[in-house]
């Protein structure tokens, strides 16, 4: 074996331990950056949140931007994905690559539900999906636009102040349901169900941190049964 095989052959294995391992290279300035995913997430959140907070502005939520339909999802509840503008306007609708499916019927409202063990209230769930062209990490935060509450995640009596999408293939196949609902993907669109905790009616937004892109995701939140 010549001498440039062998280090090519070696380079590959030390790649292939490394993605075992959890890590990965990334490109930065130039130079190869082994990163761990913990130390990948830490480098999303560092970035603000900025969200646009002049879409509840007069007491209203300003969310006639209408959604953006995906082929197999039923309704058009697909919430497409708003460019952060630096002027108090509404933003325009983009296309991925992360999208929230927040239920059927009217886009860009959340039906919400009392929790017995939790003063955040449960959202059944949130369908995260990615396209095929990413296929790296997602950070989820989020906030009230009309007010200073935070979105949360997950279940329990406290649930976390940000949602993480691990790299790689997520832990649900695209014919994952939506309210008993199949959905039909096309083949390599990652797809994740998650809960999202909200403690009020109000407006609020997302906002979706990956490599190379940031945006928000606005929606209204009705509580159901009250408070």
């Amino acid at each position: 074996m010549s001498r440039r095989a062998l280090l090519a052959a070696v380079s590959l294995a030390v790649i292939g331990a490394l993605l075992v391992g959890g890590y990965v290279l990334t490109r930065g300035g130039g130079n190869d950056v082994v990163e761990s995913e913990n130390q990948r997430f830490a480098r999303l959140a560092s970035r603000p949140l900025e969200l646009p907070t002049h879409l509840a502005s007069g007491g209203e939520c300003q969310l006639d931007v209408g959604a953006i339909r995906l082929s197999g999802i039923p309704a058009e509840a697909a919430l497409g994905p708003l460019a952060k503008r630096e002027e108090r306007t509404l933003p325009v609708l983009r296309h991925g690559p992360i999208y929230a499916v927040i239920g059927g019927g009217i886009p860009r409202i959340m039906d919400l539900w009392p929790s017995p063990d939790s003063r955040w209230a449960v959202q059944d769930a949130t369908l995260w999906i990615s396209k095929p062209s990413y296929t790296g990490p997602v950070l989820i935060r989020g906030g009230r636009l009309d007010g200073r509450s935070r979105i949360r995640f997950g279940g329990g009596p406290d649930p976390g102040p940000e949602l993480r999408l691990a790299a790689g293939e997520w832990d649900e196949p695209a014919t994952a349901q939506l309210r008993r609902a199949p959905i039909h993907l096309r083949e390599r669109w990652r797809v994740a169900t998650r809960t999202t905790r909200i403690k009020a009616t109000g407006c609020y937004s997302f906002q979706v941190d990956g490599e190379g892109f940031s945006y928000v995701l606005p929606f209204a939140a009705v509580l159901q049964g009250g408070r």
